[in-house]
């Protein structure tokens, strides 16, 4: 029998919040994957659907998935999905927010069916009912305190942790010195026929939305602010603020195709994500992932507020000791 490995003699305590009056640990990400591993069964993975700033948790996910030799298989819709005694993960990000959610149907339809259900680091707003309805089977890994403490107050008898957010754990130059699994020219003209196959009815003669934006950014070149000194990327969609976009705002994210389809959309949107941040000294922002994405290519941040607390409360939790060159704007 194989002797089992002699601990360190100064191993790394775990690190704690204080939440309250209380100190949580938090869970680490080989915790949470040796957790998987140990399980013996084949991960049914769902990745968070969303945008650029997803993708960059999905490919995080997969990666860990990797490293930890957990089997995984990517799992696209719910629909014919039957979990029973199977063990199933919902990638992170912040989409547990409506009982109508994406990740809240992955809850309902899993919980006590699967022998495992397991929420990647999230961010949750209401879903009271849902959260009381969760049984001993299911793990809620919360990325920063107050959904934590959300959680706490209204679940039932799941498991609850904190845990950061999986992007953090991406090597940023490490993804930049790797070629784009696609070309511009080829990913487009694929979404184009997968949009023209898809859509209902086949009416439509041009997809619209990210790929028309990133047409327009990438391939025509129209845009001037392309590069330079000072990124300024505000969000345009319903996370937006009062606050007036400022001249010349690039809504990154909103504007990169293909971040949730597979494991290769998924590097290419990373890819294109730090490629365009790469080229600027600061950026200015109110997008989580854009300032995660910035953090780890040593850019200076400027970090604003969302519609709602999760940036403040992830740079508090994650980025405020661990990135001097994050700093936090009230206004």
């Amino acid at each position: 029998m194989t002797p089992a490995p002699t601990p360190p003699l100064h191993a790394e305590p775990k690190r704690t919040e204080l939440v309250g009056e209380r100190e949580i640990p938090v869970v680490p990400p080989d915790e949470i994957f040796e957790r998987l591993r140990a399980e013996g069964q084949i991960v049914h993975y769902f990745p968070n659907p969303g945008n650029a700033g997803d993708a960059l948790i999905m490919l995080a996910a997969v990666r860990l998935f990797s490293k930890y030799r957990v089997p995984y298989v990517i799992e696209k819709t719910l629909v014919g999905f039957n979990p029973a005694g199977k063990v199933v993960v919902y990638g992170g990000g912040g989409n547990l927010g409506s009982e109508s959610s994406p990740a809240a149907e992955f809850l309902t339809h899993c919980n006590s069916k699967s022998s495992l259900s397991v929420l990647l680091p999230h961010t949750v707003t209401g879903c009271e009912q849902l959260l009381r309805s969760l049984g001993p089977g299911t793990v809620l890994y919360c990325r920063e305190v107050p959904s934590y403490q959300h959680v706490v107050a209204h679940a039932g008898g799941c498991e609850i942790a904190l845990a950061e957010d999986l992007a953090l754990q991406l090597d940023a130059e490490e993804i930049l010195t790797r070629s784009p699994p696609f070309s511009v020219a080829g990913r487009l003209l694929r979404r184009l026929f997968s949009d023209l196959a898809n859509r209902p009815g086949r009416q439509a003669l041009l997809p619209k939305g990210p790929t028309v934006s990133y047409f327009k950014d990438e391939l025509l070149r129209t845009r001037t602010l392309y590069r330079g000194d000072c990124l300024i990327c505000m969000r345009s969609d319903h996370e937006r603020t009062p606050t007036p976009v400022p001249y010349g705002n690039w809504d990154l994210p909103a504007r990169i195709p293909f971040a949730y389809e597979d494991v290769r959309s998924a590097e290419w949107a990373c890819h294109t994500l730090l490629t365009r941040v790469k080229h600027y000294r600061e950026v200015r922002t109110n997008r989580l992932h854009v300032t995660i994405a910035a953090a780890l290519l040593g850019k200076s941040v400027r970090m604003y507020a969302n519609s709602y607390y999760k940036n403040r409360a992830v740079f508090e939790f994650s980025l405020r000791h661990r990135f001097p060159c994050v700093q936090w704007e009230d206004s």
